[in-house]
């Protein structure tokens, strides 16, 4: 079961990436979220099955850890880039804008409009 978890969650997370690169974020979220939600509702008694399979215990039987955990810490990593990559792009997009928005050419710089320092004309 060990292994089936890890080329599961292994086909998962590259299809989450492949639909972040190729179509959208938006499209990676939702189904990101969606494609576990909907295989609990489609077989519920393997999926619950799936996720309560327990991989290791830690701190002397005090915490385990189940398909469950693994799931939701790819939700957050994957979403966490989702997000990451939304703000940049949006701050980019922005900063961007606002220099074609100005039409003006950029000012010099301090120092520039002489020439270099010690420069003989």
């Amino acid at each position: 079961m060990t292994l089936i978890s890890i080329i599961l969650y292994l086909l998962y997370t590259v299809l989450m990436f492949i639909l972040l690169i190729r179509l959208s974020s938006f499209i990676a979220a939702t189904a990101l979220l969606g494609i576990p939600l909907l295989f609990v509702l489609m077989i519920p008694d393997q999926s619950v099955d799936f996720l309560s399979y327990q991989h290791a215990v830690l701190g002397d039987g005090l915490i385990p850890i189940n398909n469950l955990h693994i799931l939701l810490f790819i939700w957050s990593a994957m979403l966490a880039i989702i997000l990451y990559t939304e703000f940049i792009t949006w701050y980019l997009g922005r900063v961007e804008g606002e220099a074609e928005e100005s039409g003006s050419p950029e000012e010099p710089l301090i120092g520039d409009e002489g020439g270099f320092p010690g420069e003989l004309e």
